[in-house]
């Protein structure tokens, strides 16, 4: 977790380190949600690189319009492929899974 310096202890621990309490006096605007789950993440579990990726496309997108497009046809390829593991092909197989969807814009 990032290090904040000041004079008090809390100031000059972690956020990781601190509980929900100090995370409320040094995160003010932030509500009690935040500062609950922020004192129990576990940083070392966290693919930082991900949630990066994620940030920067959910900020690319042009609203919630296209988030909810791209969910829908995210939830229509995951059903065609759950149809396509239980129907049987000619040769007796499950046919192959439909191609990924196309990434989003």
């Amino acid at each position: 977790g990032g290090r904040v310096a000041g004079a008090g202890a809390a100031e000059a621990r972690a956020d990781d380190e601190l509980s929900a309490e100090e995370l409320a006096e040094r995160y003010p605007a932030s509500g009690e949600t935040a500062h609950r789950a922020l004192a129990a993440l576990n940083t070392e579990v966290i693919n930082v690189e991900l949630v990066t990726q994620l940030v920067l496309w959910l900020a690319a997108c042009d609203g919630p319009e296209q988030l909810t497009q791209w969910a829908r046809q995210r939830q229509e390829w995951a059903q065609q492929r759950t149809l396509c593991k239980l129907a049987p092909s000619s040769a007796g197989g499950a046919l192959p899974p439909p191609p990924p969807p196309p990434p989003p814009p």
